[in-house]
């Protein structure tokens, strides 16, 4: 369901006329309706940004955060890892894949062929 940018700064209660602030709204919105937030090589020291992860904990998701150093979360986050994001991605994308069909790893025929 798509919505309009009325709706989503009504539901974040920000006013409409303050154009500049959709963006944060649509990203609060959506943060709050997440299951998972990943942070993945962030210090989460940007704000408002840095606040997105507390919107999705707050509102019953899990956050993971993956850095090299410390980050201010990681004392509230469900899984910290401190590594690189491209080892972790790559270790947890072929986690995922070894559990795919084999037809679904497989890339598409060139249509041509």
């Amino acid at each position: 369901m798509w919505l309009s940018e009325r709706q989503i700064c009504a539901y974040v209660s920000v006013p409409l006329y303050k154009s500049t602030r959709v963006l944060t709204c649509l990203s609060d919105v959506v943060v709050r309706a997440a299951d998972l937030c990943l942070c993945l090589g962030t210090s989460l020291q940007i704000f408002p940004c840095a606040n997105l992860p507390l919107l999705s904990k707050k509102s019953g998701g899990r956050v993971v955060v993956v850095n090299l150093q410390a980050t201010r979360l990681d004392s509230r986050a469900d899984l910290v890892v401190h590594h690189t994001v491209d080892v972790v991605m790559t270790r947890v994308i072929c986690y995922i894949i070894a559990f795919l069909p084999r037809t679904s790893c497989e890339p598409p025929l060139p249509s041509h062929v």
